[in-house]
């Protein structure tokens, strides 16, 4: 069984309170270990160490998984059962009872702010997020300390081909809305103006925005309006503008 490393104290609570995980190690110093209530510290194989002794099982930890790490951040982390991998199968199934709300990030390879969309679709009730198998951020022990928890409410997908992914959730009728800062078009609810309706927003890195593969697969290229002297954003500054345009 595969196992995650999770780091930051409401990631930690997060994690142990789904139901989803199990095999919980808690690891972390006496007063670390405080941070954690005590109805979730007894789900959990508590381990109480010394700061030195902690860092060093944490490195080792990280190191079987193939992560490379120095100190705990808040001197505390959780290892635990991995979730389940979702594939655009959930997805269906979730369409066959109602509307399904989702991002996807295309060659978004930095962890904080693939972490920081996690954190901004959580908020925003979004249900999934899709990102590639290949050349996306990796799910670190820094991701989810970031994420905040939100790994546990919103779906990751991982899609061996994210243009294919497009063409067959917009074969599904689901609007695929794809953003680029070199579009004329500009974002409007109107384009998402069916409630009963599931939607995808589509977003690139900041280097290169939009592969040209997932581009020309999208029914739907919009920008986001600038209204001063900046043209484009940070890509998990721009997915929350989107959604705050598309919920308020």
């Amino acid at each position: 069984m595969m196992n995650d490393i999770i780091v930051g104290v409401h990631s930690i609570k997060a994690a142990i309170e789904n139901s989803n995980r199990s095999d919980f190690e808690l690891h972390g110093t006496a007063q670390s270990l405080q941070l954690i209530d005590k109805s979730l510290r007894e789900k959990c194989e508590v381990s109480k160490l010394a700061i030195k002794d902690l860092d060093s099982l944490y490195q080792s930890k990280c190191y079987e998984l193939g992560f490379k790490a120095k100190r705990v951040p808040s001197s505390l982390f959780l290892v635990c059962s991995s979730l389940e991998v979702k594939t655009l199968h959930n997805i269906w199934k979730q369409m066959d009872t109602g509307v399904v709300k989702m991002i996807a990030l295309d060659q978004v390879t930095d962890v904080h702010n693939a972490a920081a969309i996690m954190r901004t679709a959580s908020f925003y009730g979004i249900d999934a997020v899709i990102i590639p198998q290949k050349g996306g951020a990796k799910l670190t022990p820094n991701f989810f300390r970031i994420a905040s928890g939100a790994t546990e409410s919103v779906d990751i997908i991982q899609s061996p081909s994210l243009s294919k992914t497009i063409n067959k959730l917009q074969d599904k009728d689901v609007t695929c809305v794809g953003f680029s800062e070199h579009e004329k078009e500009v974002f409007s609810i109107d384009q998402l103006n069916n409630s009963e309706q599931s939607f995808c927003l589509v977003f690139g890195s900041e280097d290169n925005g939009l592969s040209n593969a997932v581009k020309i697969n999208l029914k739907h290229l919009v920008s986001l309006k600038s209204r001063g002297f900046i043209k484009s954003l940070n890509v998990s500054v721009a997915v929350s503008v989107a959604l705050e345009k598309l919920f308020s």
